[in-house]
């Protein structure tokens, strides 16, 4: 069950949480909201201009990354105030923590970008073929999903290198990591999709109607 709460003004696109704080951040409003209270009231605060879309948590920094553009933001105050940093060019779609790494990875140019130092500066990597909208950690592997070619890609060295693994027919849009599994879901078919291989291979299973 589910009980609905205000949200300032914004395009909120991605929520993350820690250190008993939700952030989430807006696509076009230069601004995140922060939540102490599991997301029952919400603060507003000021961001560096850029079309926030992804957020992640770890080792103390929330770090944000931008649709366009060669720019993520950091935050060590959960959320309150914010520093810029350079990042390789891209339309970097997803964020993902894991191991001491930061990973995002793009949309269309087949590449990921990897920080391990809270997201001050990165490194840029291939990936196989493939428009990757979702990025999970779990269990020693980051694992990519995209939505145009059925296929998953794995990495167990931190985002260095890629293994591309064949998924069940779908448009795979978001993917999560969880009790030793990590679950896509499906945007066409009323589907998702588990592993418990880290991303290898899949059992592809119903779900109720809806745009997942």
């Amino acid at each position: 069950t589910w009980t609905q709460h205000d949200m300032p003004d914004g395009e909120w696109e991605s929520v993350a949480y820690g250190d008993g704080t939700f952030v989430a951040v807006s696509c076009s409003f230069n601004t995140c909201a922060t939540s102490t209270d599991n997301g029952v009231t919400w603060t507003q605060h000021d961001m560096p201009a850029g079309n926030w879309y992804s957020v992640a948590y770890g080792d103390g920094v929330f770090v944000v990354t931008c649709l366009y553009g060669d720019t993520c933001a950091t935050s060590m105050d959960n959320g309150k105030t914010w520093s810029q940093h350079d990042i390789p060019n891209g339309e970097w779609w997803r964020i993902a923590y894991g191991d001491g790494v930061f990973v995002v990875i793009s949309l269309f140019y087949r590449t990921c970008a990897t920080s391990t130092d809270n997201g001050k500066t990165w490194t840029q990597h291939d990936m196989p073929d493939g428009e990757w909208e979702s990025v999970a950690y779990g269990n020693g592997a980051f694992v990519a999903v995209n939505s145009s070619s059925n296929i998953s890609a794995t990495s167990t060295d931190n985002g260095v290198t890629w293994t591309q693994h064949s998924m069940p027919t779908g448009d795979w849009y978001s993917i999560a990591y969880g009790n030793g599994a990590f679950v896509a879901v499906n945007c066409a078919s009323n589907t998702s999709a588990r592993s418990t291989d880290n991303g290898v291979t899949w059992t592809q299973h119903d779900m109720p109607a809806g745009d997942w």
